[in-house]
């Protein structure tokens, strides 16, 4: 699961980079929430308790069934792997943002010489001024989507290898605790069955990458 959502537009001439920056949130490497998949996260999490259930009728009428949990989420906010990937970010593409905060400068200079312009300049100067606010507007637009654009695809090249890692982290625990199923999502786990700080110990340990 990768976040992600686009970075804001600015309004030309009004100085700073105005939208969220990869230096910042658009570096964190989380996963995007969508407040419209909540029914249908429901009916998830009751099909797999149902599920759970099923296979808690089959074990007493057969072998027992080892369950385990994981909680995906704090797997996410505690992970050093997380905070080093998004570390990582800031830093690869920190040259960049400040090449398009320059950019951004300049066309709110241009913009600002455009504004003073006085009734009755030539229309050669001010043809050249116009030209050159829009040349240099467009390049800022370009430049801010090619760096929205390779943000978002670095994120999910360090977001797949991270969950790679959690599976495998996810994969050890189990086998060496002798899980039969390892479930995400449930209505209510008996902190016997939570595997999630092993997991998380590995990871940052990690092993989970081994």
């Amino acid at each position: 699961r990768v976040e992600g959502a686009g970075f804001q537009s600015a309004s030309p001439g009004r100085g700073k980079y105005p939208y969220n920056s990869p230096v910042d949130a658009r570096c964190r490497l989380r996963p995007p929430v969508n407040p419209h998949q909540s029914k249908a996260l429901m009916k998830r999490i009751a099909t797999l308790f149902l599920c759970a259930l099923a296979l808690f009728a089959n074990a007493a009428a057969a072998q027992q069934v080892q369950i385990g949990f994981i909680d995906g989420a704090r797997i996410e906010r505690e992970s050093k792997e997380l905070q080093r990937g998004a570390e990582s970010l800031r830093q690869e593409f920190a040259a960049r943002e400040r090449e398009v905060n320059a950019l951004d400068s300049k066309v709110g200079a241009l913009r600002a010489e455009l504004d003073a312009l006085k009734p009755g300049t030539p229309a050669a100067e001010l043809e050249k001024k116009q030209r050159e606010f829009t040349l240099n507007l467009q390049r800022l637009e370009q430049a801010r989507r090619n760096l929205t654009e390779d943000v978002e695809m670095r994120k999910t090249e360090e977001l797949k290898k991270f969950y790679a890692h959690v599976r495998a982290a996810v994969e050890k625990v189990a086998q060496a605790r002798n899980l039969d199923l390892v479930l995400q999502e449930a209505i209510f786990v008996s902190s016997a069955h939570d595997i999630t700080e092993q997991v998380i110990k590995m990871l940052n340990a990690g092993e989970g990458a081994k």
